[in-house]
């Protein structure tokens, strides 16, 4: 009898352990100088456990998990195609554990429960005071499908038209990030002030079709450039009037689509590139490592480090991205001793970005040389504390190829590289910030645009 009670006592604290790691926990991963929400969700059914992820910061919901397992008190979650793995063991009502992802490892602490989620108070909110239409349209040269929402005054028979483009990074419509959505604040501010806007999932994100991972700034160009040619034909909208609004990598697209599409009648640049990727990532490394008040002897050496990479990725032609990714590792590990003891597939997401063949492009593509093919107006705006997109490095670079007299560049002195007002500017605080995107940018952008409008 002394035994049977063992194992029935055995069992129900087995159970009772099971039941406790069923539902919904989250946590806050600190990577560099940012914080980070993670949330997983695990369940359990026939002894066969399963969970998803979110990432709300980064707006990433329910990414399946490959494998769960929960051992007595303790939870093991991993994923091979992020190189993620997570150890916790159940203490009172936390998960107390660590994180990793390749060479990467923190502590991660995860309470029960949903996420809170921050107050937006200038997201938008339905009924709208204007008609919004959910759209599909084809990029016939590329083969992908592009979802997005087309808002119109309800008064103006032919509206001008703006078209959104977003930053860097695969993005939905709304371009949510930390919860804020910039791109639903920005049209729906210019859709109460007469103008049609269309913003879109990027290819390959949401509603999109397409393959993001392989995409460059030039297939974005032909994405915009198919959806500038489909709206130009509407009888609601202006074809003569059709401008884009593209923020950071964005006004990168917006250059390139204007110089080959002549539908395009005018740009803004939102903390827009204005030099080379490799030289706004060597400012913004910089900048930013300053910001978190590293040395300078070590920012110096990160400097090197961080060229010698970029040199690497830009001499491989990314045909073949394993081949290519293992070139980079190994010429890498031969200039930086001290990670020679991991295995590539252990760096692979620390060095190479998946999105390489964006990346190598985006290294060396150069904005003023599709800028300075435009005749048609420009207005570039920066915000003095960005130390993503430098208003000094970018804006000074634009200026010098601005051709038309109606064209214009502004700085803001408090602004960040999402236009919020910020103390420092540094990427922690974006999600902080309750301001989604400044009010006094929307009504400089919306007086230049009724010059010629």
């Amino acid at each position: 009898m002394k035994v049977t009670s063992l194992l029935i006592a055995s069992f129900v604290s087995c159970t009772a352990f099971a039941q406790s790691f069923t539902g919904t926990w989250n946590g806050e991963l600190k990577v560099q100088n940012m914080k980070l929400k993670v949330v997983f969700h695990l369940k359990s059914e026939n002894d066969k456990w399963s969970g998803t992820m979110d990432s709300p910061d980064q707006g990433a919901k329910n990414i399946p998990i490959q494998k769960v397992q929960v051992k007595k008190d303790s939870v093991f979650i991993s994923d091979s195609r992020i190189s993620m793995n997570y150890k916790g063991k159940l203490v009172n009502d936390q998960i107390l554990g660590k994180f990793e992802q390749g060479i990467f490892i923190t502590n991660l602490d995860l309470n029960k429960g949903e996420v809170k989620p921050p107050n937006r108070p200038q997201t938008p909110v339905a009924p709208f005071a204007y008609k919004a239409e959910d759209l599909e349209i084809k990029n016939l040269k590329d083969n992908v499908t592009l979802a997005g929402t087309l808002t119109l005054p309800n008064q103006t028979k032919k509206a001008p038209l703006l078209v959104l483009i977003s930053g860097s990074g695969a993005q939905d419509r709304d371009e949510t990030l930390f919860h804020h959505k910039p791109f639903a604040v920005i049209a729906d501010f210019f859709t109460k002030n007469g103008y049609a806007v269309f913003r879109f999932d990027d290819r390959g994100t949401a509603k999109s079709s397409g393959n993001f991972l392989e995409a460059t700034s030039f297939d974005f160009a032909n994405d915009v450039d198919a959806i500038v040619t489909e709206l130009a034909k509407r009888a609601d909208i202006n074809a003569k009037k059709i401008g884009l609004i593209g923020h950071s990598e964005g006004g990168i697209v917006a250059g390139i689509t204007a110089a080959k599409n002549k539908k395009v009648s005018y740009i803004i640049s939102l903390a827009g590139p204005g030099v080379s990727g490799k030289d706004i990532l060597e400012l913004q490394s910089y900048l930013i490592g300053k910001e978190m008040g590293l040395p300078e002897e070590q920012l110096q050496q990160a400097k090197k480090s961080n060229l010698m990479l970029y040199d690497f990725i830009m001499a491989e032609n990314w045909t073949d991205f394993n081949t290519c990714a293992n070139n980079v590792i190994d010429k890498y590990k031969l200039e930086q001793p001290e990670i020679a003891k991991f295995k590539n597939e252990e760096l692979m997401d620390q060095i190479v970005p998946k999105n390489a063949k964006w990346f190598k492009t985006f290294l060396e593509t150069d904005p003023k040389a599709y800028y300075q093919q435009l005749k048609i107006p420009v207005l570039a705006l920066n915000g003095a504390k960005d130390i993503q997109v430098s208003a000094d490095q970018n804006i000074t670079a634009l200026q010098t190829v601005f051709k038309n007299k109606k064209s214009a560049s502004k700085v803001y002195p408090n602004l960040n590289h999402l236009f919020q007002n910020a103390k420092t500017g540094a990427t922690s605080e974006y999600g902080e910030i309750e301001e989604t995107f400044s009010e006094q940018v929307l009504h400089d952008i919306l007086n230049w645009l009724n010059r010629f409008n």
